[in-house]
């Protein structure tokens, strides 16, 4: 093999980038910029002896980075990241083996998107834009539930309205009935005395007979003032029904029902009959005195008009959210049918196929003004005698 006399190595670097097409650079301590995409080299030799007689190793090193690209060819081209790189040329010299190196350092610059710094940056703000994306959809998410659970209850309000407004539609209705009904009852009530007064003041007229005369004259003044009693019970349920069902104040029940025992007492004892009062002393209520003042007095009365040598007593006892009333009397007590009416007439919330009975106005007032402040009543007729009726008022 023939060695050199003289080797001189020539390195040029070709880079391709946009707006460099061919352009070159110094290989010692190249600095090349950003707009790097692809090296290449080449080697440019001159020999005065034969080329082959040239031996030419490159390689190409990256600092911080131990693996290596060898470039063996005469021409090599090779894609590039940015960084620091050192070009190592090791070439032989001597046919004993001898070899000489030559390192060339090679810094390529980076775009700005390619810099630490930047990506730390983008990472940052794609952090932030991530949390504040979770964030406005948590907030999103927050008033839709909010809003859900507004419109849910605006629907549940709605449809509680809407059915309370059908419940007082219905019982408007049923009222309405009721109170029909119940002016077809005062009609029959109210034209039977009328015509019995128009009857006797006729045969008054016609009699010359002053005994006679003196007999029409009674009959006709307990009429009227049967009547004129009607017309004032008639006066009160209707000035009772325009009434609030409670009061602001509390009152003891004991002390209404002894108001009531008082008045109907002498009258009791006329008829050898004895009234007792076995109320708890503290049960309080709020419905409204008059309309129970009204009902207990009614239904005292109808126990004293039929109870001769007997008792009327009257208890309470608390059932349950309820103050149950008991006004039980020994006297000749209702029939089966008439419990049964009343029955029907309390329990039915139309009134719908029910037909008004000429059984007097008292306990028909009595059972709409029970059914005005929410109550109920009840009708038992007694094991020996009597009549038992029970009245369930609200107990808070």
């Amino acid at each position: 093999m023939k060695l050199p006399c003289l080797i001189s190595l020539v390195l040029f670097f070709c880079i391709d980038a946009k707006n460099y097409t061919s352009t070159r650079y110094a290989t010692n301590n190249g600095d090349i910029p950003s707009t790097i995409k692809r090296v290449s080299h080449k080697d440019l030799s001159k020999k005065p002896t034969d080329i082959e007689n040239i031996y030419l190793q490159k390689k190409l090193e990256r600092k911080f980075n131990s693996q290596n690209i060898s470039i063996n060819d005469k021409k090599h081209t090779l894609t590039v990241s940015p960084g620091r790189y050192d070009l190592v040329v090791k070439f032989l010299i001597s046919e004993k083996g001898k070899y000489i190196y030559k390192t060339i350092p090679i810094e390529i610059r980076p775009y700005f998107y390619q810099t630490f710094t930047f990506k730390i940056t983008f990472l940052l703000v794609g952090i932030i834009f991530i949390l504040m994306a979770i964030r406005f959809r948590s907030i999103f998410l927050r008033k839709n539930r909010v809003l859900t659970k507004s419109l849910h209850d605006k629907n549940i309000q709605l449809l509680e309205t809407n059915t309370t407004l059908e419940i007082t539609q219905n019982r408007l209705k049923t009222e309405s009935d009721y109170q029909k009904k119940l002016i077809e009852s005062i009609s029959h009530d109210i034209t039977t005395p009328v015509k019995f007064i128009a009857m006797l003041s006729q045969e008054l007229a016609e009699s010359d007979d002053t005994k006679t005369q003196k007999k029409y004259f009674d009959s006709i003044h307990k009429t009227s003032e049967q009547l004129y009693k009607f017309t004032l019970s008639l006066k009160e349920y209707t000035e009772l029904y325009k009434e609030e069902n409670t009061s602001k104040q509390e009152y003891k029940i004991y002390d209404l029902i002894e108001e009531k025992r008082l008045l109907f007492e002498q009258i009791a004892l006329k008829k050898n009959t004895m009234m007792y009062n076995f109320c708890d002393h503290h049960i309080s209520t709020k419905i409204n005195r008059n309309i129970l003042s009204s009902v207990f007095h009614n239904i005292i009365d109808n126990a004293v008009k039929h109870t001769s040598d007997g008792e009327i007593t009257i208890r309470t006892k608390i059932i349950d959210s309820y103050v149950e009333l008991d006004i039980t009397d020994t006297g000749s007590g209702m029939s089966d049918e008439q419990i049964q009416y009343y029955t029907l007439l309390s329990e039915d919330s139309t009134c719908g196929n029910l037909i008004f009975k000429n059984y007097g106005l008292g306990l028909h007032i009595v059972i709409q003004l029970i059914k005005k402040t929410n109550s109920k009543i009840y009708f038992q007729k007694n094991k020996t005698k009597g009549t038992t009726i029970k009245i369930l008022i609200t107990y808070e």
